[in-house]
């Protein structure tokens, strides 16, 4: 499933810690380790909430094809998404 636009669940919080980042899913109690990568992405999420928009600022700081860094990114919010770390953004009716 792809997701255009992305919200941080308000059950999860996440730090820097060094060059990674730990994420803790608040409700389950649950604590995930990411890479440089991960966090960026994370950081990313909660500054635009754009799929579209990280991919082309990932795709430009690490100087690759927006083709390779998409399929990753896909793969990556399917798992935050599984976690509980993303959630759906709340719609407001009318819109």
């Amino acid at each position: 499933m792809q997701h255009e636009t992305l919200n941080i669940s308000s059950r999860a919080r996440f730090r820097t810690v060094g060059s990674e980042g730990v994420v803790v899913q608040v409700e389950r109690g649950e604590v995930m380790v990411v890479n440089g990568v991960g966090l960026r992405v994370l950081e990313l999420v909660k500054e635009s909430g754009s799929r579209n928009a990280i991919i082309q600022q990932l795709s430009s700081e690490y100087e690759t094809g927006s083709a390779n860094v998409t399929q990753q990114v896909d793969d990556y919010i399917e798992e935050l998404y599984a976690w509980g770390i993303l959630e759906q953004p709340e719609t407001v009716p009318g819109e």
